[in-house]
């Protein structure tokens, strides 16, 4: 008979798979494993977040690196239980002294930090019964270890499993993971689009304050190893923005679709049979209408120069 330790509303199987419930008798199964690891010696917190008021946050700790662990998980759903959740707190990494090593926060956006990661939370979905397989899940927690190279007990409750920190720092960031290539750029006015009020549309203009917008199209093409997800690329309008040759920054205004203007749009690129297709689509920023060469950022990151023409 294995032992069960319980927490709270919290039940946890000592066994290969970590059995969370509200009971003895009932539980939701969840299987995890190691996956990547990755090593950096600073990382930046929030950076879609601080990008856009034109500053970033570097995280930096003397004489310790960064630790980002891939956990690999699916759960394995019953009849009974419809809600798992596992605390931060019983995520921990413990050292060959046996220290225990509580976790910063999750990775995200292949080199930033959020430091609100709280808990592992699942509400069981309505067609579980008909999926052949459990969906598959990754967290990246983040750690801060004194050397690289160091094996580590992974705690996840009362599982437990191997991590080994890699010999290297790892250097991550949008352009080590895809290609951006700026194929146009030219200035426009006003924008028209449409806002939705109640159950009508109406049509609306989007002015710039400083007289033109710069149309950017940029043709994005994931080059892998992508370090968050092996077949899918994620990423977001808001990670852009200009620099240009006075140091002044511009966050993106948005992107035009196909009959509106979108100001926070997310896309996912899927690897394919025959590999990564490129992505491309046209950014607007609200920039001095000049012409000059200007940085393209992703993340706090110059991935591409975009030379604007002279305006009209």
């Amino acid at each position: 008979m294995k032992r069960l330790s319980c927490v709270g509303a919290i039940c946890l199987l000592l066994s290969p798979t970590l059995l969370l419930s509200s009971s003895l008798s009932m539980a939701a199964e969840i299987d995890a494993s190691v996956g990547k690891t990755f090593l950096m010696e600073e990382i930046l917190v929030d950076p879609a977040g601080t990008q856009k008021s034109g500053y970033l946050r570097k995280l930096a700790i003397p004489n310790r690196f960064f630790l980002a662990v891939a956990l690999e998980y699916e759960v394995l759903w019953d009849e009974q239980e419809d809600r798992l959740k596992v605390q931060s707190d019983q995520i921990v990494l413990i050292d060959d002294k046996g220290q225990s090593l509580s976790v910063l926060g999750e990775m995200t956006y292949y080199s930033g930090l959020k430091t609100n990661f709280s808990a592992i939370s699942h509400s069981r979905p309505k067609n579980w019964k008909d999926k052949k397989k459990p969906d598959k899940r990754k967290l990246y927690p983040v750690w801060a270890i004194d050397r690289p190279g160091t094996k580590f007990m992974l705690k996840i409750g009362e599982k437990e499993l191997t991590v080994e920190a890699p010999d290297k720092v790892d250097v991550l960031g949008p352009s080590t993971i895809a290609k951006f290539e700026v194929s146009d750029a030219k200035w426009i006015g006003r924008v028209d689009d449409k806002e939705t009020i109640g159950k009508n549309k109406y049509g609306v203009a989007n002015d710039p304050l400083t007289g033109r917008f710069l149309a950017v199209t940029v043709e994005i093409t994931p080059t892998p190893p992508i370090p968050m997800e092996e077949t899918s690329f994620f990423w977001h309008t808001s990670w852009f923005g200009l620099l240009d040759g006075s140091g002044a920054f511009s966050p993106v205004a948005g992107e035009m679709h196909s009959d509106h203007f979108g100001r926070a749009t997310s896309h996912n690129l899927f690897k394919g049979d025959s590999g990564w297709k490129t992505d491309s689509k046209t950014l607007y920023f609200a920039v001095p209408p000049r012409q000059e060469t200007l940085k393209l950022y992703c993340l706090g990151s110059p991935v591409a120069d975009v030379t604007a023409p002279a305006p009209d």
